[in-house]
């Protein structure tokens, strides 16, 4: 397999999909954007009969049970991954936060520490940020009853690309 950059004629990059068009710079050797995060969620809260799984036998078996044993183990909760850092919110248990250049096995969690304290501010900030623009159904039309609405408010000057929201 060959390392080096790929060459994409013009004509050829018109039509690319747009979710591909972020892969473009790393194809041509750039190391990606560094303030780019991935963001996740998951787990129940143990009020959440519903989700529970019954304990299964097989490959599944101890994971089944555990989270019935010990549903402590499967709160809910959100996360923000930076090239350097991750952030695990659990509201209901104990927080996370790691330096994964230093840490990378993740065994000591900066979460509270003093010393991090801008950088999980940061990162509380990126993960709020994005349940905010991410959460939440937009009307797919006007409201009927007739409500005086501006297509777009005078002091907004443009809307921000797609792009530039997800990327928090």
């Amino acid at each position: 397999m060959s390392c080096r950059p790929v060459s994409i004629s013009p004509a050829r990059r018109r039509r690319i999909p747009h979710f591909a068009r972020s892969l473009m710079p790393q194809l041509h050797g750039s190391a990606g954007d560094p303030q780019r995060a991935a963001f996740t969620e998951g787990g129940y809260n143990t009020y959440e009969a519903q989700a529970f799984e019954p304990i299964i036998e097989g490959l599944y078996g101890p994971k089944t049970r555990l989270q019935n044993e010990q549903p402590e183990t499967i709160t809910r909760c959100a996360s923000v991954r930076t090239r350097r850092y991750k952030y695990i919110a659990r509201p209901n248990d104990q927080s996370e936060l790691y330096d994964c250049e230093r840490d990378p096995r993740q065994e000591n969690n900066l979460f509270g520490d003093s010393s991090a304290r801008a950088v999980q501010e940061e990162h509380e900030r990126r993960l709020t940020n994005w349940y905010i623009d991410t959460t939440g159904v937009p009307p797919p039309e006007r409201d009927p009853r007739g409500a005086p609405v501006l297509d777009r408010p005078p002091e907004l000057k443009r809307v921000a690309p797609l792009g530039s929201l997800l990327d928090h």
